[in-house]
C-alpha cells in the first residue's frame, strides 16, 4: 500500500475546555493563476482593494475600512480558523477521485484530543454555526433589492 503525500497540515490548539483553536497550513501550493476559480479571483481582488483602501488619502474609504476593520474583530477566532482551510478543487467536487490527505497535529499532554475526540472537535467546529449563517444570509438575499440601487451608485 503506498501511502499519498501530506498535502494538508491542521493545527489544534485548545484554548479551553469548551475552545479549540484551527488552523490549516497548505503544504503544497499548487495552484497558479490559470488554475484559480472566479470566487478566488474575486477574493483576492478584494484583498488588494481593502489593503489599497487602508493606505489611502481619500478620509471616505479610510472611515470605511476602520469600521469594517471593527466588525471583523466580533467574528469568532474560530471562524477566522475555518478561513484557513481551503476549499476543494474542482476536479474533487465534480466527482474524480483525488483525495487530500491531512495531518493532524495537537498537544500528546491534552487528554481531550486523542483519536476518536479529534474528528468530534473537527467535525463541531465546521458545523455548530452553520443555523447561523443560513439565518443571515437569508437576511441577506431579503435586503439585497434594498441596497442594490446603492450599489449603482458611483463614489
Amino acid at each position: 500500500m503506498v501511502l499519498a503525500p501530506v498535502t494538508m497540515r491542521l493545527f489544534l490548539l485548545p484554548i479551553s475546555t469548551r475552545r479549540t483553536l484551527l488552523y490549516c497550513e497548505p503544504l503544497s501550493r499548487g495552484t497558479s493563476a490559470v488554475q484559480q476559480s472566479y470566487l478566488d479571483k474575486a477574493v483576492n481582488k478584494a484583498n488588494t482593494t481593502w489593503a489599497a483602501w487602508e493606505s489611502s488619502n481619500s478620509s471616505i474609504k479610510l472611515k470605511i475600512t476602520e469600521w469594517g476593520n471593527k466588525m471583523f474583530r466580533r467574528i469568532p477566532f474560530e471562524e477566522w480558523g475555518l478561513k484557513t482551510i481551503p476549499g476543494a478543487p474542482k476536479a474533487e467536487v465534480e466527482g474524480s477521485i483525488a483525495r487530500k490527505v491531512w495531518e493532524v497535529k495537537y498537544p500528546s499532554l491534552y487528554q481531550g484530543l486523542a483519536g476518536e475526540p479529534v474528528m468530534k472537535t473537527l467535525q463541531r467546529l465546521a458545523t455548530e454555526r452553520q443555523p447561523f449563517h443560513k439565518q443571515r444570509a437569508l437576511w441577506c438575499f431579503a435586503g439585497m433589492p434594498c441596497t442594490i440601487p446603492f450599489a449603482l451608485l458611483p463614489m
